[in-house]
């Protein structure tokens, strides 16, 4: 077999022995030899790599299917075992929600016969003071109107909130309104604003001082009397709304007689806990020796199946290794052929051609049978 060595000189200049090109038949022989060898180890590496890709996919689905067969198995009999448990839990909870539903419901009706029990004077009060306060109206013929918080803060202001009131009430009436008629209007004269504006004042004046003169030269002592009833009105109802907000956020439930649906209660409370301990106590048991025992006997079938894939597979991938290997050292040969033959002639056509016009007499070495080719190729 041919090779060139390589010398290193002290000078870093590369020394070259035994140039390929003068080399004879012999050598273009070793050359195709080692193509040879290399095309056929890289169709053997690719007949391997489809085997270990299709041996892959068979361990994959006998994987799989092993797989869905223990998860269904491991299913059914989980859910034999643990059905009747579940089913007791749900009966129990059930049962704890209707006692904590009835509980709630009779912890809510008692409060509010203890806000009715507790709130029964002051509403008493309130109906005795309407009834009066009616009265009142009635006797001096004033209309229920009168007795609203917006006429009272009109003509009998009292307060910050009825003075604010006042002041919006105559800034709608006196300013907006009047603006609002004039701008409905076909015409933009100010002249027009300014009649409008005239009108609506003298209207709402003439009004206001009618009332507000009836109610504070004739009434009176009538509308003082009304706000007087109001405010006691509205303080029993402040008090009654303090009081069912304090028995609503009362946390002392001992009032209410709730023993009966704390023994219901306490009796679910138990009997779920004991049901969840057992189921807790089942699954640990089915983990521990049932399941092992299912993958066991699903495994057992397809046991020596997978063991002769995977040991085919296993010797696929070294056969694959050590042919890549083979492949990897005949390209670095071939590559390095190609720093003194055209990277075109290596190939197993061209070699051939090549050895024929030596073997012919046509050439004395690598070099004339190169040249007389590429002179033969390009005619």
């Amino acid at each position: 077999m041919f090779f060139c060595n390589k010398i290193q000189t002290r000078k870093g200049a590369v020394v070259m022995s035994d140039n390929i090109l003068n080399g004879n038949v012999q050598t273009l022989k070793d050359i195709l030899a080692k193509w040879e060898e290399h095309e056929k180890t890289v169709g053997d590496v690719e007949l391997l790599m489809s085997k270990v890709r299709s041996l892959s996919r068979d361990i994959d689905a006998v994987d799989k299917k092993t797989k869905g067969l223990i998860d269904a198995a491991v299913k059914k009999r989980k859910d034999e075992l643990i059905s009747g448990i579940d089913k007791s839990i749900s009966k129990e909870t059930d049962k704890l929600k209707k006692a904590k539903a009835e509980r709630d419901k009779a912890l809510a009706k008692g409060k509010a016969k203890r806000m009715q029990d507790e709130t029964e004077v002051l509403r008493k009060d309130n109906e005795r003071l309407r009834s009066e306060l009616k009265g009142i109206m009635r006797a001096n013929k004033i209309l229920p109107f009168c007795k609203s918080k917006f006429f009272l803060a009109l003509f009998a202001t009292k307060g910050i909130v009825e003075i604010i009131i006042f002041i919006i009430s105559f800034l709608i009436t006196a300013c907006v309104l009047p603006y609002l008629v004039f701008w409905l209007l076909p015409t933009d004269k100010p002249v027009v604003l300014a009649a409008i504006y005239s009108v609506f004042w003298t209207i709402i004046s003439f009004v206001y001082l009618f009332i507000n003169n009836r109610v504070k030269l004739n009434k009176w002592d009538v509308f003082k009397n009304i706000r007087l009833y109001k405010f006691k009105i509205e303080q029993n109802k402040k008090h009654i709304a303090k009081i069912k907000s304090e028995i609503s956020k009362d946390t002392d439930e001992g009032a209410y007689d709730l023993n009966e649906f704390n023994s219901k209660i306490d009796e679910a409370d138990r009997l779920l806990n004991d049901l969840n301990k057992q189921r807790e106590a089942a699954l640990s048991e089915f983990e521990k020796e049932t399941r092992p025992a299912i993958v066991a006997e699903i495994e057992a079938p397809v046991k020596d199946e997978r063991a002769k894939l995977a040991e085919e597979l296993e010797s696929a991938r070294r056969e694959l290794a050590d042919k890549e290997e083979r492949e990897k050292a005949a390209k670095v040969i071939l590559d390095n052929y190609e720093g003194y033959l055209d990277k075109k002639l290596i190939n197993g056509e061209s070699l051939s051609a090549l050895i024929r016009i030596i073997e012919e007499g046509n050439a004395d070495n690598v070099s004339q049978a190169v040249n007389i080719y590429k002179e033969a190729d390009k005619k």
